[in-house]
């Protein structure tokens, strides 16, 4: 699995001389973004964009390579995206290269994107009428600032998104979100009743988040049981990591800890967890092999720590559907 990826020179150089962005990373000036302005985002710019533009890359050259899911989508020539708290839009641009060069037949896409901060959203719309990716995609766009400072407020603009998106992506909203208050641990499974149900017979959905701790538990063990649990109680299957996809119903993922460090055009090497989960006839039509004889590795501490469902002898990396 490709676990790096540079920005294009063309999108360097848009970032970070003409927009003025630094890579300024503070963990705690971070943490809540819906009220930055210019001199924040700036930084928010310079500093997270490049990282979600490799973890989303990354994950979905993945995916792409992954023959039973390349088949699916080899001959369309139209893809329908949401990015549930975008920010600067990392994770759509990401994406977006990643169609480009995997998926050649499509021409056309439909983006439904929003943050709380319009700045944040502002930079995304820009982006997208980037000539590089105007004059690869008829691109339809709705960038939209929507603030959610309540649980009405997030059940309010969910149920108005329409549905029919083959991608819904979600990163590192959740941890704002619990940080706000609105969420608690079991947020990523609210997130995920919510948008789920948006996605069309054979769509995905990845959320990712960082490898830290909020509502006094990391964030990997929030993810995990919330989505075992999402996809136990519903007719939903993950996809990746390969051992949730077929251990998910023995496993009570009470202290599982998964994370993947992406490298690209940024200096941190943080950490980030993540899941990709679709509608459970459409999962199992198109499931990975299950490699008995392997150890699957679910976080960097590698052997010292493999998914505890698995004791085979080779090593594979949990998040590699391709392996």
């Amino acid at each position: 699995m490709i676990t790096n990826k540079e920005l294009p020179e063309w999108l360097h150089e848009h970032i970070f001389d003409k927009l003025g962005a630094r890579e300024k990373p503070d963990h705690d000036e971070f943490k809540l973004n819906l009220d930055s302005g210019t001199e924040k985002n700036n930084d928010y710019l310079g500093t997270y964009f490049p990282r979600s533009f490799a973890e989303s890359f990354c994950i979905h050259q993945n995916l792409f390579s992954y023959k039973p899911y390349f088949e699916l989508l080899k001959n369309r020539e139209s893809l329908r995206i949401l990015s549930f708290g975008c920010g600067t839009g990392g994770d759509v641009v990401g994406l977006i290269l990643a169609i480009a060069i995997m998926l050649p037949n499509i021409k056309d896409l439909d983006i439904v994107a929003f943050d709380g901060n319009s700045l944040a959203v502002d930079h995304l719309s820009d982006i997208l009428d980037l000539e590089p990716i105007k004059k690869r995609f008829n691109i339809q766009k709705r960038c939209v600032p929507l603030p959610i400072n309540s649980m009405d407020d997030l059940n309010h603009y969910t149920s108005h998104l329409g549905n029919g998106y083959d991608i819904i992506l979600s990163f590192k909203f959740v941890n704002e979100l619990m940080q706000m208050g609105i969420l608690g641990k079991d947020g990523f499974e609210v997130l995920a009743k919510n948008l789920a149900p948006l996605l069309t017979v054979e769509g995905l959905m990845t959320l990712l988040d960082v490898r830290a701790v909020y509502c006094e538990e990391w964030q990997p063990k929030n993810l995990n049981k919330a989505i075992s649990h999402f996809c136990k109680e519903n007719d939903y299957l993950t996809l990746i990591p390969k051992p949730c996809h077929f251990c998910d119903s023995k496993c009570s993922s009470q202290s599982c800890f998964t994370d993947k460090r992406f490298y690209g055009s940024f200096t941190c090497k943080d950490l980030v967890t993540y899941r990709v989960i679709g509608r459970k006839e459409f999962v199992q039509t198109i499931y990975p092999r299950f490699n008995t004889n392997a150890t699957y590795i679910r976080n960097k501490d590698g052997l010292n720590d493999p998914c505890p469902m698995t004791r085979g002898r080779n090593e594979v990396d949990a998040f590699d559907i391709t392996n």
